[in-house]
C-alpha cells in the first residue's frame, strides 16, 4: 500500500530492525521494509530519534562550512500527451533567470519517465530537479502553510510553462502532480 501526503512521525524499531512506520496521525503501518526517501539528518535525528548514530554523517553535519548540505527542489508532473518517449530520458533545460530564496536558478534538469508506465499509468511523468543552496531551507522555513503552498505554486507553474515551450505541450497536458522541498519532511 502506498501512502501519499501523510507525514510519518518514527520509523518502528524491533531488535535494531525496521519493522514499520508511525504516521503522524498515530497509525501504525507495518512494512517488510522501509526505504527513506528523507535526507539523512531527519532520518536519524528525528524519524529514528537520535538513537543510532552514523559517524560519518555526524561529521558532515557538524562541519557544514566545509560540508555544505546539497539541497533541491523536485517538480513532478503529469503528462498526457502522446509521444512522449521521443525525446530524450534527461536533459538539462537552459530557461530566464528566476530565484528561489538567494538562488538564482538558469537551468532545470529534467527527467522523462515516459518510458515507465508504473508511475502514471497511460500518461508520462516528468520530473524536474531544480538545484538550491541550503538556505533555501531557511527562506521556506519562516513561511506560513499559506504562503509555502502559494511559493510551491508559483515555480511549479514557473517551470509548468518552460516544460510546455519545450515538449510542445498543450495547458490542459500537463499539471504539476507533487513538489517537493528541503522543508518537505517538516510540513
Amino acid at each position: 500500500k502506498i501512502y501519499l501526503n501523510i507525514e510519518v512521525k518514527e520509523v518502528i524499531i524491533e531488535n535494531n530492525v525496521a519493522k514499520g512506520i508511525i504516521l503522524k496521525n498515530g497509525e501504525k503501518v507495518e512494512a517488510d521494509y522501509v526505504i527513506s526517501a528523507c535526507d539523512a539528518h531527519f532520518m536519524l535525528n528525528t524519524l529514528l530519534k537520535g538513537q543510532y548514530k552514523d559517524k560519518y554523517f555526524e561529521t558532515k553535519f557538524a562541519d557544514l562550512k566545509n560540508n555544505p548540505l546539497n539541497t533541491c527542489m523536485l517538480f513532478s508532473y503529469k503528462v498526457t500527451k502522446s509521444g512522449m518517449y521521443n525525446y530524450p530520458k534527461m536533459i538539462s533545460l537552459p530557461c530566464d533567470e528566476f530565484v528561489i530564496g538567494d538562488t538564482k536558478i538558469t537551468f532545470m534538469s529534467v527527467r522523462n519517465h515516459a518510458y515507465d508506465k508504473t508511475l502514471n499509468g497511460d500518461a508520462s511523468t516528468l520530473i524536474v530537479l531544480i538545484p538550491t543552496k541550503d538556505r533555501t531551507y531557511d527562506y521556506l522555513k519562516v513561511m506560513d502553510k499559506k504562503t509555502y503552498r502559494e511559493t510551491k505554486e508559483k515555480y511549479a507553474e514557473i517551470i509548468r510553462k518552460y516544460l510546455m515551450k519545450y515538449y510542445e505541450i498543450n495547458d490542459d497536458e500537463i499539471k504539476c502532480i507533487d513538489v517537493t522541498t528541503p522543508l518537505t519532511y517538516e510540513r
